[in-house]
């Protein structure tokens, strides 16, 4: 019951995926076995009504882009709007460090790769999450930037509410609503009113950032491996501080009294590790803030040539080994920057960055790679796949 047939066996599930889309389950009637099933139809409706057409926009010029026929649309749309309801009420109710028992695979960025994403799938859970050698842990970012980010979030969505105890989805810096807004093309917002219309693409947005706000910030693998989206947090040094952050969150508007949660949160969602050559500039406690740095290249301190400014927090070694050794972790897994080799270390290799998206950032470049990692009885295997597969 738990495997989802994969394309060329979806034929004869269309006539009544097709029925089904007509009058979607409203979330207030949704137990475990109609959850189930709705989550079946998107996903069958995502591999037999969409079609893999060649982009024409730059940068993803010539990149496949999965498109649903226009007809469609508007069911589609309302079935989004019930796979949120119902996926966020899980999440909601999730811890918000998830303790994931090996073996696992982690994902990292897609920002609405559905080609790339399609490619992870036939490889590692072609049958399925439920008949998969690993749980799945996706580090965050499922939207924006590239084209397909309403079907990327569904369908990983989806994936939740079929296999709520095998695929686990943390929180990104672009599951927030001030980061996936806006008017430009490549944010969520635009491609849902693109797609659905004004008035629907505002409510399939919007129900699409109420899961999000009920996303973990993080998980622990094993009791050795914390996963998170950024990094680790400068206003919280154990995870019992980040276990008590409430089960719904919008950090970049939270409600009176929740304002050190959400900081807490956000450096979680924006951190990065600080390069080599910046170590030496950073505060005592080992972290550095954006305005720390504007104001010390304000203060005529010299901020190294070669290093990109902080775009929110980074933090160096002193400050990672103190969180991970307080906590008794060994290594932290993490996404949120671009690696064109698909994966990469840093801080002495307690710091594993896992990206999934060869497009982002790299246009598509040759030799770019999209990487996710196997955590299974201690040991780690990195999986690269180039856009070609």
């Amino acid at each position: 019951a738990d495997v989802i047939p994969r394309l060329s066996t979806l034929e004869a599930a269309l006539e009544r995926t097709a029925s089904t889309l007509l009058c979607p389950p409203p979330p207030s009637v949704l137990d475990g076995v109609a959850a189930s099933a709705l989550a079946a139809d998107v996903l069958r409706f995502l591999k037999v009504r969409g079609e893999w057409v060649r982009c024409t926009s730059h940068p993803w010029a010539g990149q496949r882009v999965l498109r649903l026929p226009r007809a469609d649309l508007h069911a589609f749309g309302d079935m989004i709007i019930n796979v949120c309801a119902a996926a966020g009420s899980i999440l909601e109710k999730e811890p918000r460090v998830l303790d994931v028992k090996g073996p696992a695979y982690v994902l990292g960025d897609l920002h609405g790769n559905a080609s790339e994403l399609d490619t992870f799938e036939r490889h590692l859970w072609p049958l399925g999450p439920g008949a998969c050698a690993g749980k799945l842990v996706f580090l965050g970012d499922y939207v924006d930037r590239g084209f397909n980010s309403c079907s990327v979030a569904v369908y990983l969505l989806a994936l939740k509410l079929r296999h709520p105890s095998r695929v686990f989805l943390l929180r990104g810096n672009h599951e927030v609503r001030s980061q996936n807004g806006g008017s430009s093309a490549n944010k969520l917002a635009a491609q849902c009113k693109q797609r659905f219309g004004l008035e629907l693409g505002r409510r399939v947005w919007e129900s699409f950032n109420n899961a999000f706000d009920r996303m973990p910030a993080a998980a622990v693998i094993d009791s050795d491996i914390l996963c998170c989206h950024g990094g680790i947090p400068r206003s919280a040094t154990t995870l019992d501080e980040l276990r008590a952050l409430p089960p719904v969150l919008n950090p970049a508007a939270p409600p009176p009294g929740l304002e050190s949660a959400a900081s807490i949160l956000l450096e979680v969602l924006w951190g990065d590790p600080a390069p080599q050559a910046a170590e030496a500039l950073l505060a005592a406690d080992g972290f550095l803030s954006r305005k720390q740095c504007e104001e010390l290249c304000a203060g005529g301190g010299t901020w190294p040539p070669e290093v990109s400014l902080v775009r929110y927090l980074t933090y160096g070694q002193t400050a990672l080994d103190a969180f991970l050794d307080v906590n008794r972790l060994k290594l932290l897994m993490r996404g949120h920057q671009a690696q064109a080799r698909g994966l990469g270390l840093s801080k002495r290799g307690r710091v594993i960055t896992v990206f999934s998206d060869s497009k982002d950032h790299f246009h598509g470049q040759e030799g770019t790679r999209s990487g996710a990692l196997l955590v299974d009885s201690g040991v780690i295997t990195p999986i690269i796949f180039a856009p070609r597969f």
